[in-house]
């Protein structure tokens, strides 16, 4: 597992045997999603990689030809209508350099839509980017408002009961503490006695809970804490309120380098 300190270091370390992935329900054509981030895009067979990134990336315009026989298995409603409807869970303050709203305040941007937006061009559809909250992104998912999400989805064993996955990284997970702090993690026990921030509904949370419960039949505490979104995580790790924050290696690891600008 990873440790970062604040201006940050990454405390690296769980590399789980998951792997982050594109999840879809159907393709078949919630409150939390903001039609204004709602973007439809491109000229068939060109994909701008890294716009607007606020530095993340370099802007590159690829050359991507559709492949027929792909686009001639998807439904015959998907391809009349000519899109590919994409989710990705950044609201309300995104995860750089995954998903986030980039320097016009308006584009979806980061290594998940824009992987989203190279698969659209290879099925020889346009990419309609939806911006969702974390839970409503699989909410629009379920409902027939997306097609499919691309985000830092853990592909877990009850997650497949319900989706069909496509995985293209592997899913390392990373604590961000202070740079000050001497703490490092070996395993569950490092974490007696101490506050650490998670996302609401995500892998990690439910790994942070497994170990607060091992601690806890052990006499142990581990306190959980759980914030709006990233910008108050840091703050709270900023100010001393927590301890850790636990989270994807490339957010941590991302925002490491900018804090130590």
């Amino acid at each position: 597992m990873t440790i970062s300190r604040l201006p940050v270091r990454t405390l690296r370390g769980l590399a789980a045997g998951t792997a982050s992935a594109a999840l879809a329900f159907s393709l078949a054509g919630c409150g939390g999603d903001s039609e204004a981030a709602t973007t439809t895009e491109g000229a068939a067979g060109k994909v701008t990689v890294g716009r607007l990134s606020n530095g993340a990336a370099r802007q590159t315009v690829l050359d991507v030809p559709e492949v027929k026989s792909l686009n001639a298995e998807l439904p015959a409603a998907v391809r009349k209508r000519g899109t590919l409807v994409i989710a990705v869970g950044a609201l309300p303050a995104g995860s750089p350099p995954l998903e986030y709203v980039g320097g016009d305040q308006k584009t979806l941007t980061g290594s998940e839509p824009d992987l989203g937006r190279l698969v659209a061009a290879v099925l020889g559809l346009r990419p309609e980017v939806k911006n969702f909250t974390w839970e409503n992104m699989f909410v629009g998912v379920d409902s027939g408002k997306a097609d499919v999400a691309f985000s830092n989805v853990t592909d877990t064993e009850e997650r497949k009961k319900k989706y069909e996955f496509a995985s293209y990284r592997r899913d390392n997970l990373a604590f961000e503490v202070p740079k000050k702090s001497t703490w490092t993690f070996g395993d569950y026990r490092a974490l007696a006695g101490k506050t650490v921030a998670v996302g609401s509904g995500t892998n990690q949370e439910k790994i942070l809970l497994e170990w607060q419960a091992r601690l806890a039949g052990e006499g142990k505490q581990l306190t959980v804490k759980h914030y709006q979104d990233s910008n108050s995580t840091y703050l709270a790790l900023a100010s001393g309120r927590i301890d850790a924050y636990f989270g994807p290696n490339p957010g941590v690891s991302y925002h490491v380098t900018q804090s130590a600008r």
